[in-house]
Protein backbone atom coordinates (compact mmCIF):
# COMPACT_ATOMS: atom_id res chain seq x y z
CA UNK A 1 0.00 0.00 0.00
CA UNK A 2 1.28 3.54 -1.16
CA UNK A 3 0.95 5.66 2.16
CA UNK A 4 1.93 8.97 -0.19
CA UNK A 5 -1.42 7.92 -1.70
CA UNK A 6 -3.83 6.82 1.38
CA UNK A 7 -2.94 10.35 2.65
CA UNK A 8 -3.56 12.37 -0.48
CA UNK A 9 -6.49 10.62 -1.12
CA UNK A 10 -7.56 11.13 2.52
CA UNK A 11 -7.11 14.84 1.40
CA UNK A 12 -9.31 14.50 -1.67
CA UNK A 13 -12.06 13.82 0.44
CA UNK A 14 -11.54 15.96 3.19
CA UNK A 15 -11.85 18.73 0.04
CA UNK A 16 -15.08 16.39 -1.42
CA UNK A 17 -17.24 17.21 1.38
CA UNK A 18 -16.95 21.19 1.77
CA UNK A 19 -19.51 21.81 -0.34
CA UNK A 20 -21.72 19.23 0.97
CA UNK A 21 -21.19 20.79 4.25
CA UNK A 22 -21.83 24.29 2.82
CA UNK A 23 -24.45 24.35 1.00
CA UNK A 24 -27.04 24.07 3.10
CA UNK A 25 -25.79 26.97 5.15
CA UNK A 26 -25.40 28.64 2.17
CA UNK A 27 -28.71 28.13 0.91
CA UNK A 28 -31.07 30.93 2.64
CA UNK A 29 -28.38 33.51 1.35
CA UNK A 30 -28.64 31.85 -2.52
CA UNK A 31 -31.99 31.98 -2.36
CA UNK A 32 -32.47 35.36 -1.75
CA UNK A 33 -29.96 37.01 -3.49
CA UNK A 34 -31.39 35.68 -6.76
CA UNK A 35 -35.05 36.10 -5.17
CA UNK A 36 -35.77 32.48 -5.35
CA UNK A 37 -38.61 29.85 -3.15
CA UNK A 38 -36.95 27.24 -0.72
CA UNK A 39 -38.69 24.76 -4.63
CA UNK A 40 -35.68 26.26 -5.93
CA UNK A 41 -33.09 24.23 -4.41
CA UNK A 42 -34.26 21.54 -6.16
CA UNK A 43 -33.57 23.26 -9.66
CA UNK A 44 -29.45 24.23 -8.27
CA UNK A 45 -29.34 20.16 -7.13
CA UNK A 46 -30.50 19.10 -10.73
CA UNK A 47 -27.43 20.73 -12.05
CA UNK A 48 -25.33 19.90 -9.67
CA UNK A 49 -26.23 16.32 -10.44
CA UNK A 50 -26.64 16.04 -14.18
CA UNK A 51 -23.08 17.12 -14.37
CA UNK A 52 -22.05 14.46 -11.57
CA UNK A 53 -24.42 11.68 -13.75
CA UNK A 54 -22.58 12.19 -16.52
CA UNK A 55 -19.27 12.76 -15.06
CA UNK A 56 -19.61 9.37 -12.64
CA UNK A 57 -20.81 6.99 -15.40
CA UNK A 58 -17.81 7.63 -17.53
CA UNK A 59 -15.46 6.66 -14.64
CA UNK A 60 -15.16 2.81 -15.99
CA UNK A 61 -14.75 4.07 -19.55
CA UNK A 62 -12.27 7.15 -18.92
CA UNK A 63 -9.95 5.58 -16.78
CA UNK A 64 -9.38 3.00 -19.45
CA UNK A 65 -9.14 5.62 -22.42
CA UNK A 66 -6.71 7.58 -20.22
CA UNK A 67 -5.78 6.85 -16.85
CA UNK A 68 -6.86 7.23 -13.00
CA UNK A 69 -4.46 10.30 -12.46
CA UNK A 70 -6.29 11.96 -15.43
CA UNK A 71 -9.85 11.39 -13.87
CA UNK A 72 -8.99 12.33 -10.62
CA UNK A 73 -7.19 15.90 -11.57
CA UNK A 74 -9.95 16.28 -14.06
CA UNK A 75 -12.59 16.60 -10.77
CA UNK A 76 -10.17 18.86 -8.75
CA UNK A 77 -9.68 21.12 -11.73
CA UNK A 78 -13.20 21.15 -12.20
CA UNK A 79 -14.45 21.52 -8.92
CA UNK A 80 -12.21 24.37 -8.37
CA UNK A 81 -13.04 26.24 -11.67
CA UNK A 82 -16.85 25.74 -9.95
CA UNK A 83 -16.44 26.95 -7.28
CA UNK A 84 -15.09 30.33 -8.65
CA UNK A 85 -17.73 30.66 -11.17
CA UNK A 86 -20.23 29.83 -8.61
CA UNK A 87 -19.21 32.46 -6.40
CA UNK A 88 -19.03 34.95 -8.94
CA UNK A 89 -22.43 33.79 -11.17
CA UNK A 90 -24.31 37.01 -11.20
CA UNK A 91 -27.56 35.18 -12.50
CA UNK A 92 -29.85 32.16 -11.36
CA UNK A 93 -29.54 30.49 -14.87
CA UNK A 94 -25.54 30.81 -14.83
CA UNK A 95 -25.25 29.46 -10.98
CA UNK A 96 -26.82 26.49 -12.26
CA UNK A 97 -25.41 26.42 -15.54
CA UNK A 98 -22.07 26.58 -13.56
CA UNK A 99 -23.55 23.41 -11.12
CA UNK A 100 -23.13 21.82 -13.75
CA UNK A 101 -19.72 21.76 -14.25
CA UNK A 102 -19.04 21.51 -10.21
CA UNK A 103 -20.93 18.77 -10.42
CA UNK A 104 -18.39 16.95 -13.03
CA UNK A 105 -15.53 17.37 -11.11
CA UNK A 106 -17.29 16.14 -7.75
CA UNK A 107 -18.36 12.96 -9.63
CA UNK A 108 -14.38 12.73 -11.40
CA UNK A 109 -12.88 13.41 -8.07
CA UNK A 110 -14.99 11.43 -5.99
CA UNK A 111 -15.12 7.37 -8.79
CA UNK A 112 -11.38 7.92 -9.02
CA UNK A 113 -9.99 8.03 -5.45
CA UNK A 114 -13.03 5.54 -4.69
CA UNK A 115 -11.94 3.09 -7.62
CA UNK A 116 -8.54 2.95 -6.17
CA UNK A 117 -9.68 2.78 -2.61
CA UNK A 118 -12.21 -0.20 -3.69
CA UNK A 119 -9.08 -1.77 -5.32
CA UNK A 120 -6.02 -0.98 -2.74
CA UNK A 121 -7.75 0.19 0.80
CA UNK A 122 -8.50 -2.45 3.29
CA UNK A 123 -11.84 -2.11 4.71
CA UNK A 124 -11.00 -0.30 7.58
CA UNK A 125 -9.13 2.23 5.45
CA UNK A 126 -11.85 3.06 3.14
CA UNK A 127 -13.92 3.83 6.23
CA UNK A 128 -11.58 6.35 7.47
CA UNK A 129 -11.42 7.59 3.87
CA UNK A 130 -15.40 8.28 3.89
CA UNK A 131 -14.54 9.60 8.06
CA UNK A 132 -12.35 12.33 5.71
CA UNK A 133 -15.62 13.01 3.55
CA UNK A 134 -17.18 13.71 6.44
CA UNK A 135 -14.66 15.74 7.97
CA UNK A 136 -14.82 17.76 5.56
CA UNK A 137 -18.69 18.42 5.31
CA UNK A 138 -17.90 19.05 8.97
CA UNK A 139 -15.00 21.89 7.78
CA UNK A 140 -17.21 23.33 5.00
CA UNK A 141 -20.11 23.82 7.44
CA UNK A 142 -17.71 25.77 9.69
CA UNK A 143 -16.78 27.75 7.11
CA UNK A 144 -19.98 29.04 5.41
CA UNK A 145 -21.22 28.99 9.21
CA UNK A 146 -18.43 31.39 10.22
CA UNK A 147 -18.41 33.33 6.91
CA UNK A 148 -22.44 34.10 7.78
CA UNK A 149 -21.98 34.81 11.05
CA UNK A 150 -19.53 37.34 10.29
CA UNK A 151 -21.54 39.47 7.94
CA UNK A 152 -20.35 38.45 4.70
CA UNK A 153 -21.85 37.36 1.52
CA UNK A 154 -21.80 33.36 1.55
CA UNK A 155 -20.36 33.83 -2.15
CA UNK A 156 -16.64 34.11 -0.23
CA UNK A 157 -17.46 30.51 1.28
CA UNK A 158 -17.43 29.31 -2.13
CA UNK A 159 -14.19 31.32 -3.00
CA UNK A 160 -12.15 29.61 -0.34
CA UNK A 161 -13.39 26.21 -1.43
CA UNK A 162 -12.51 26.71 -4.72
CA UNK A 163 -8.43 27.59 -3.73
CA UNK A 164 -8.87 24.40 -1.75
CA UNK A 165 -9.52 22.34 -4.59
CA UNK A 166 -7.17 24.46 -7.01
CA UNK A 167 -4.79 23.68 -4.35
CA UNK A 168 -5.61 20.23 -4.50
CA UNK A 169 -4.53 19.35 -8.17
CA UNK A 170 -0.66 19.84 -6.96
CA UNK A 171 -0.20 16.62 -5.11
CA UNK A 172 -2.13 14.81 -7.93
CA UNK A 173 -0.26 16.09 -10.18
CA UNK A 174 3.12 15.16 -8.76
CA UNK A 175 2.14 11.74 -8.04
CA UNK A 176 0.13 10.98 -11.19
CA UNK A 177 1.98 8.43 -12.50
CA UNK A 178 1.46 6.42 -9.22
CA UNK A 179 -2.25 5.63 -9.50
CA UNK A 180 -2.82 2.14 -10.32
CA UNK A 181 -6.08 -0.18 -9.89
CA UNK A 182 -3.79 -3.53 -10.66
CA UNK A 183 -6.00 -4.87 -8.16
CA UNK A 184 -8.42 -5.54 -10.85
CA UNK A 185 -6.06 -6.81 -13.36
CA UNK A 186 -5.11 -9.59 -11.04
CA UNK A 187 -8.03 -11.70 -12.22
CA UNK A 188 -8.20 -13.93 -14.76
CA UNK A 189 -11.24 -11.66 -16.45
CA UNK A 190 -9.74 -7.83 -17.17
CA UNK A 191 -12.39 -5.57 -15.82
CA UNK A 192 -11.31 -3.26 -18.84
CA UNK A 193 -13.24 -5.75 -21.25
CA UNK A 194 -16.90 -4.96 -19.55
CA UNK A 195 -18.80 -2.48 -20.91
CA UNK A 196 -21.39 0.06 -18.85
CA UNK A 197 -24.29 -1.53 -20.40
CA UNK A 198 -23.10 -5.16 -19.30
CA UNK A 199 -22.86 -3.84 -15.78
CA UNK A 200 -26.13 -2.70 -15.92
CA UNK A 201 -27.75 -5.61 -16.96
CA UNK A 202 -26.69 -7.38 -13.77
CA UNK A 203 -30.23 -7.10 -11.11
CA UNK A 204 -28.30 -6.77 -8.44
CA UNK A 205 -26.44 -3.74 -9.60
CA UNK A 206 -29.78 -2.30 -9.48
CA UNK A 207 -30.86 -3.14 -6.39
CA UNK A 208 -27.58 -1.96 -5.41
CA UNK A 209 -28.00 1.58 -7.14
CA UNK A 210 -31.24 2.03 -5.34
CA UNK A 211 -29.90 2.04 -1.92
CA UNK A 212 -27.14 4.22 -2.59
CA UNK A 213 -30.10 6.38 -3.80
CA UNK A 214 -31.73 5.90 -0.94
CA UNK A 215 -29.41 6.45 1.76
CA UNK A 216 -27.39 9.36 0.29
CA UNK A 217 -31.16 11.31 -0.16
CA UNK A 218 -30.95 11.10 3.62
CA UNK A 219 -27.36 12.64 4.50
CA UNK A 220 -27.12 15.07 1.84
CA UNK A 221 -30.80 16.12 1.81
CA UNK A 222 -30.97 16.55 6.07
CA UNK A 223 -27.72 17.94 5.87
CA UNK A 224 -29.26 20.63 2.77
CA UNK A 225 -32.37 21.15 5.01
CA UNK A 226 -30.98 21.10 8.56
CA UNK A 227 -30.14 24.68 8.77
CA UNK A 228 -33.43 26.10 7.10
CA UNK A 229 -35.78 24.03 9.06
CA UNK A 230 -34.15 25.01 12.48
CA UNK A 231 -33.69 28.81 11.59
CA UNK A 232 -36.71 29.43 9.86
CA UNK A 233 -39.26 27.27 11.30
CA UNK A 234 -37.50 26.47 14.91
CA UNK A 235 -36.29 29.77 15.47
CA UNK A 236 -32.90 28.53 16.47
CA UNK A 237 -30.29 31.82 16.41
CA UNK A 238 -28.43 31.46 12.60
CA UNK A 239 -24.66 30.69 14.89
CA UNK A 240 -26.07 27.95 16.78
CA UNK A 241 -28.29 26.77 14.21
CA UNK A 242 -25.11 26.27 12.24
CA UNK A 243 -22.99 24.89 14.82
CA UNK A 244 -25.96 22.06 15.38
CA UNK A 245 -25.59 21.63 11.54
CA UNK A 246 -21.63 21.07 12.14
CA UNK A 247 -22.82 18.39 15.12
CA UNK A 248 -24.28 16.53 12.37
CA UNK A 249 -21.36 16.28 9.97
CA UNK A 250 -19.34 15.95 13.23
CA UNK A 251 -21.26 12.90 14.85
CA UNK A 252 -20.78 11.59 10.91
CA UNK A 253 -17.20 12.05 11.09
CA UNK A 254 -16.67 10.51 14.67
CA UNK A 255 -18.49 7.41 13.68
CA UNK A 256 -16.46 6.86 10.75
CA UNK A 257 -13.71 6.55 12.42
CA UNK A 258 -14.70 4.85 15.50
CA UNK A 259 -16.23 2.12 13.15
CA UNK A 260 -13.23 2.48 11.69
CA UNK A 261 -11.67 0.08 14.62
CA UNK A 262 -14.40 -2.54 15.05
CA UNK A 263 -14.29 -5.49 13.15
CA UNK A 264 -17.70 -7.12 12.62
CA UNK A 265 -20.04 -8.49 10.49
CA UNK A 266 -21.07 -6.13 7.76
CA UNK A 267 -24.95 -6.53 6.47
CA UNK A 268 -25.57 -6.52 10.64
CA UNK A 269 -23.72 -3.01 10.69
CA UNK A 270 -25.56 -1.38 7.75
CA UNK A 271 -28.99 -2.83 8.92
CA UNK A 272 -28.55 -1.52 12.40
CA UNK A 273 -27.31 1.86 11.02
CA UNK A 274 -30.17 2.25 8.85
CA UNK A 275 -32.16 1.56 11.88
CA UNK A 276 -30.74 4.29 13.82
CA UNK A 277 -31.22 6.44 10.71
CA UNK A 278 -34.97 6.06 10.92
CA UNK A 279 -35.28 6.47 14.53
CA UNK A 280 -33.28 9.85 14.61
CA UNK A 281 -35.31 11.27 11.92
CA UNK A 282 -38.02 10.18 13.49
CA UNK A 283 -37.10 12.21 16.98
CA UNK A 284 -36.35 14.87 14.73
CA UNK A 285 -39.91 14.65 12.80
CA UNK A 286 -41.59 14.81 16.45
CA UNK A 287 -39.81 17.74 17.95
CA UNK A 288 -41.30 16.99 21.23
CA UNK A 289 -38.54 19.01 23.34
CA UNK A 290 -35.80 21.48 22.55
CA UNK A 291 -33.06 18.61 23.15
CA UNK A 292 -34.97 16.50 19.75
CA UNK A 293 -33.29 18.89 17.57
CA UNK A 294 -29.71 18.15 18.84
CA UNK A 295 -30.15 14.12 19.79
CA UNK A 296 -32.34 13.61 16.34
CA UNK A 297 -29.18 15.23 14.57
CA UNK A 298 -26.65 13.18 16.23
CA UNK A 299 -28.55 9.70 16.08
CA UNK A 300 -28.76 10.21 12.15
CA UNK A 301 -25.64 11.19 11.69
CA UNK A 302 -24.06 8.71 13.49
CA UNK A 303 -26.01 6.16 11.89
CA UNK A 304 -25.28 7.51 8.11
CA UNK A 305 -21.73 6.96 9.33
CA UNK A 306 -20.65 3.51 8.26
CA UNK A 307 -23.01 2.78 5.17
CA UNK A 308 -21.32 4.53 2.05
CA UNK A 309 -18.18 3.00 2.52
CA UNK A 310 -19.45 -0.28 3.64
CA UNK A 311 -21.45 -0.69 0.53
CA UNK A 312 -18.60 0.21 -1.22
CA UNK A 313 -16.38 -2.52 0.21
CA UNK A 314 -18.44 -5.29 -0.87
CA UNK A 315 -19.36 -3.92 -4.29
CA UNK A 316 -16.66 -6.30 -5.58
CA UNK A 317 -18.11 -8.93 -3.84
CA UNK A 318 -21.44 -8.18 -4.87
CA UNK A 319 -20.96 -7.94 -8.75
CA UNK A 320 -17.35 -9.06 -9.34
CA UNK A 321 -14.60 -7.02 -9.97
CA UNK A 322 -14.72 -7.34 -13.79
CA UNK A 323 -17.82 -5.14 -13.24
CA UNK A 324 -16.76 -2.77 -10.29
CA UNK A 325 -15.19 0.33 -11.77
CA UNK A 326 -18.52 0.66 -13.69
CA UNK A 327 -20.47 -0.07 -10.35
CA UNK A 328 -18.97 2.44 -8.47
CA UNK A 329 -18.93 4.83 -11.10
CA UNK A 330 -23.46 3.79 -11.76
CA UNK A 331 -22.99 3.96 -7.96
CA UNK A 332 -22.23 7.55 -7.67
CA UNK A 333 -24.32 8.70 -10.31
CA UNK A 334 -27.35 6.98 -8.19
CA UNK A 335 -25.67 9.14 -5.19
CA UNK A 336 -26.15 12.24 -6.98
CA UNK A 337 -29.70 11.64 -7.85
CA UNK A 338 -30.64 10.68 -4.69
CA UNK A 339 -29.07 13.97 -3.00
CA UNK A 340 -30.75 15.91 -5.33
CA UNK A 341 -33.92 14.35 -6.49
CA UNK A 342 -35.50 13.58 -3.49
CA UNK A 343 -33.84 16.83 -1.52
CA UNK A 344 -35.46 18.54 -4.32
CA UNK A 345 -38.95 17.07 -3.52
CA UNK A 346 -39.16 17.81 -0.37
CA UNK A 347 -38.80 21.59 -0.89
CA UNK A 348 -41.46 21.27 -3.16
CA UNK A 349 -43.13 19.81 0.00
CA UNK A 350 -41.99 22.47 2.36
CA UNK A 351 -43.04 25.01 -0.45
CA UNK A 352 -46.86 23.70 -0.76
CA UNK A 353 -46.92 23.15 2.95
CA UNK A 354 -44.52 24.38 5.56
CA UNK A 355 -40.83 22.99 6.26
CA UNK A 356 -41.74 20.72 9.04
CA UNK A 357 -42.60 18.36 6.25
CA UNK A 358 -39.12 18.05 5.06
CA UNK A 359 -38.06 15.46 8.06
CA UNK A 360 -41.66 13.95 7.80
CA UNK A 361 -40.61 13.42 3.87
CA UNK A 362 -37.08 11.83 5.01
CA UNK A 363 -38.87 9.83 7.39
CA UNK A 364 -41.03 8.10 4.74
CA UNK A 365 -37.32 7.74 2.50
CA UNK A 366 -35.44 5.53 5.78
CA UNK A 367 -38.67 2.98 5.60
CA UNK A 368 -37.90 2.86 2.19
CA UNK A 369 -34.25 2.44 2.65
CA UNK A 370 -34.92 -0.03 5.45
CA UNK A 371 -37.01 -2.36 2.78
CA UNK A 372 -34.15 -2.05 -0.54
CA UNK A 373 -31.64 -2.85 1.57
CA UNK A 374 -33.61 -5.90 2.45
CA UNK A 375 -34.34 -7.10 -0.68
CA UNK A 376 -30.27 -6.16 -1.22
CA UNK A 377 -29.36 -8.55 1.52
CA UNK A 378 -31.31 -11.35 0.55
CA UNK A 379 -30.74 -11.11 -3.46
CA UNK A 380 -28.49 -14.22 -3.04
CA UNK A 381 -30.63 -16.57 -1.08
CA UNK A 382 -33.69 -15.78 -3.63
CA UNK A 383 -31.72 -15.45 -7.07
Amino acid sequence: MNRKLLFISYLGFIALGLNDGMLGIAWPGIRDTFGRSNDALGVLLFGFTLGYIIASSLNGWLIQKRSLAFVIMAGATGMGVGGWLLATAPLWWLLVTVSVCFGMGAAFLDAGTNTYAAANFRPRLLNWLHASFAVGTMVGTAIMTTVIDNNLEWRVGYMVAGSIYLLLVIPFALTRTEWHIDGFNDTEENASDVTALETLRQPVVLLLLLVFLLYVAVEIGLGNWAFTVLTESRGIDVAAAGWWVSIYWGSFAVGRLVLGFIETNVTRLIRLSILAIAFGVFIWWLNPAPWANTVGLLIIGFGNAPIFPALVAQTPRLVGKRHTPNAIGFQLAASGIGASLLPGIAGVFAERSTLEAVPLFFFGVSLLLIAAHEALVRWPRTR
